[in-house]
């Protein structure tokens, strides 16, 4: 009945709008109820993920009930260990995925739960392996992705505020990602990667998605009065997370909202990752060099490259 009420549609992208995912891999590093309602959806149809965990013990707690819920799914659930305080092991557990694999289709950040500079290295660490995954393309294909889960229901608004918040901040980074060059050193060595003049130039898109709503007062006032289920919310959310990665509309540069749909990006925010003048480097440039400088101190002399 609740939703009869609301203002924002309902999932248009949903599991069944997808069919079998067995050559696809995924990394997904929270351990969020949508999050993990995703995993289940994609594991459902085959897929293999790596799930970010800091112990075996919770991890295989987790697989336990996905393969309950589905238990006719050729998949295969995988633990991505790693403690966001320890850099080793995220070096470790990245490492441990190139070993392991040939490809990676999205990696699924999630700033909520976690810290936005751990997630940066995570990206910069699997960056060539994605993009040796696009390559494998030899026309258009947007489908290899890193999906930005933002910590907020959206961007900050204020034009005038000197200091952006952290969805601000994760949407400059995932836009400065957009402007570097593939990794070439890394995929000119890689016997998995593709270097013809036809390879697939879409590349690696990064997406920012919320999978919080934003309901107005008297919307609340109807929530409180016709209370959601928080399955129903998590499967909403879920289907949020699903359109923002596999949706095939979806591209970099685009803020995806809830129950899956495009949002509009703030002016003020999309003017900071224009260059100035032409000369001057644009925000979202600068924000990201601020990143590898805060990443090079974290990974305390590692290499940040796998």
């Amino acid at each position: 009945m609740q939703h009869l009420f609301s203002s924002i549609p309902p999932p248009a992208f949903t599991p069944e709008s997808l069919i079998d995912l067995s050559t696809k891999v995924y990394i997904i590093t929270s351990r969020a109820p949508s999050s993990l309602h995703l995993a289940k959806i994609l594991y459902a149809l085959h897929a293999t993920i790596y799930l970010g965990f800091d112990s075996n013990t919770n991890f295989q707690a987790v697989v336990d009930d996905i393969k309950v819920a589905t238990p006719g799914s050729k998949g295969s659930l995988k633990l991505f260990l790693f403690d966001p305080r320890d850099s080793s092991s995220v070096k470790t557990a990245v490492e441990r995925v190139v070993e392991q694999e040939w490809r990676l289709d999205i990696l699924f950040l999630n700033t909520q739960d976690g810290v936005l500079l751990v997630l940066f290295t995570l990206a910069n660490l699997l960056l060539p392996l994605l993009h040796a995954t696009a390559s494998h393309f030899c026309h258009p294909n947007p489908s290899i992705r890193v999906v930005w889960i933002a910590p907020s229901s959206m961007p900050n608004t204020d034009s005038g505020s000197t200091h952006p918040g952290a969805a601000d901040t994760m949407y400059l980074l995932a836009h400065a990602f957009t402007t570097l060059p593939p990794p070439s050193p890394k995929l000119a060595t890689s016997a998995n990667a593709h270097n013809l003049p036809t390879s697939n130039p879409s590349g690696v898109q990064h997406v920012c998605v919320t999978t919080n709503p934003e309901y107005p007062k008297w919307q609340r006032f109807v929530k409180y009065l016709v209370p959601v289920s928080p399955k129903d919310e998590v499967e909403k959310a879920a289907c949020t997370l699903l359109y923002a990665g596999l949706a095939p509309d979806v591209r970099s540069g685009d803020w995806v909202a809830p129950w899956g749909r495009r949002a509009v990006v703030p002016e003020h925010l999309q003017a900071c990752t224009m260059e100035k003048h032409g000369k001057e480097t644009s925000s979202s440039a600068q924000v990201y060099a601020r990143y590898v400088v805060m990443m090079r101190q974290f990974m305390g002399g590692q290499n940040a490259t796998c």
